[in-house]
């Protein structure tokens, strides 16, 4: 085989485990593809480095050398996400557009690999997520979401993972279920005291209530739409139901 490409391979592989981008993890993982082109985990765990380094073009590229190699859940997930923080750099919005889709189409496909994989149940409830905010304004897409979301928060390792619980308190503020909104975004800071994001939600729905409550004490009315279209604004950053999930 090629063991000089496999010792390259592991040294990037643990360097990769930082949570900050590494520029010797990129040089080992490079040197590794270059010495077996065929190596899997080479241009997986490369595509997700580049993407560390916000360089979002070469991630798009190893990841699909990696499916190239390998018809693998690991490098659909990735390149899924890859894919969605790829559209704000897009030059056209056909070609956004083709990014959101593809990466809903990668998210469904992983998941088939295993119903119990929490991760991609998570990212399937963000590319449903993306779809809704960036492209569709589809309620329809936040349910799916929302479904999503909740069998992630019901397997490992999602349970315990404060962006996901975050992510799903947005969609519940959304959908304007503003409690299970506010439960989300609470768990998300007991996960993570240090969520500045997760905090800033909390408070602004806490002055949101109070604002909903002086407007009902004046007698005036917020009709749903346009609540959902001022939360859009302020948005800046079962088998049945997995067969529902995927047939859409």
């Amino acid at each position: 085989g090629f063991p000089g490409s496999a010792l390259h391979c592991l040294r990037g592989q643990i360097l990769d485990l930082l949570p900050m981008y590494s520029a010797d993890a990129e040089q080992s993982l490079s040197q590794a593809a270059k010495l077996d082109p065929e190596n899997f985990w080479a241009w997986l765990t490369l595509g997700h480095t580049m993407w560390k380094k916000d360089d979002l073009a070469s991630a798009q590229k190893c990841l699909r050398q990696a499916m190239d190699k390998q018809e693998s859940h690991l490098a659909m997930r990735e390149l899924s996400r890859v894919l969605r923080s790829s559209t704000a750099s897009a030059k056209t919005w056909d070609e956004a557009h083709q990014m959101l889709q593809e990466s809903l189409s990668l998210a469904k496909k992983a998941l088939l690999f295993d119903f119990e994989d929490g991760l991609s149940w998570s990212v399937l409830a963000n590319a449903y997520l993306s779809n809704f905010l960036a492209a569709s304004h589809d309620v329809a897409d936040l349910d799916r979401s929302l479904q999503a979301f909740h069998t992630a928060l019901e397997r490992l390792p999602t349970s315990n993972n404060p962006d996901v619980h975050f992510n799903c308190g947005n969609v519940c503020k959304y959908l304007q279920d503003f409690q299970q909104s506010y439960d989300r975004y609470s768990s998300a800071l007991e996960l993570d005291p240090r969520f500045d994001q997760a905090e800033a939600a909390l408070a602004s729905l806490e002055n949101f209530g109070t604002l909903m409550l002086s407007s009902t004490r004046k007698q005036r009315e917020i009709k749903p739409k346009k609540l959902r279209d001022k939360l859009l604004q302020e948005h800046s950053h079962s088998s049945s139901t997995t067969a529902a999930l995927l047939s859409e």
